[in-house]
């Protein structure tokens, strides 16, 4: 039996490139280490584009960001926060493979950001923020992004919301 906690989604419309940084600023200040966001999508839903805007947001040069695809995890050290690890597990072939590339590690003492998380199976950490980013179905250079918490997020999860909702279009 799943025993995690769940509550309603929460969903953004309309979201075009340019407001992935307020998005991303209003998210911040709900970030600690240990946290884990899991991005779903699928190819060029944004993901890693997600991830840039995140780490601009902490001041790192958003140039800087790129996709961990061949690499799986590149690690960024924000001034102000803590150090975020950006997982792809797009080629990631057994979910087993993500303790040798340092889950465990970024678990304990980082912000880890995840694409593809289903990858993972049962290894996904039950505590974490997942955010889904679909293509508008009326406008195709926008995105839809739905917030769901799990466990430890739910604590958070009617700030967040509150601060998520003035960026609703």
């Amino acid at each position: 039996m799943n025993t995690s906690l769940f509550l309603t989604p929460f969903t953004i419309n309309t979201v075009h490139l340019e407001d992935l940084g307020k998005i991303c600023s209003a998210l911040i200040p709900f970030l600690k280490k240990q946290d884990v966001i899991a991005l779903y999508g699928t190819l060029g839903a944004v993901k890693t584009t997600f991830t840039q805007y995140l780490l601009q947001q902490m001041g790192v040069d958003k140039t800087t960001v790129t996709s961990p695809t061949f690499t799986l995890v590149q690690i960024y050290t924000p001034e102000k926060n803590p150090p975020l690890w950006h997982f792809d597990l797009y080629r990631l072939t057994h979910p087993e493979e993500i303790y040798e590339i340092g889950l465990e590690e970024a678990l304990s003492t980082a912000i880890s950001v995840i694409e593809w998380p289903e990858k993972l199976g049962p290894y996904l950490p039950q505590n974490h923020l997942a955010i889904y980013l679909d293509f508008n179905s009326t406008e195709p250079n926008a995105r839809t992004l739905t917030f769901i918490p799990q466990n430890a997020w739910i604590e958070r999860y009617n700030e967040l919301i509150n601060s998520l909702s003035s960026l609703n279009t």
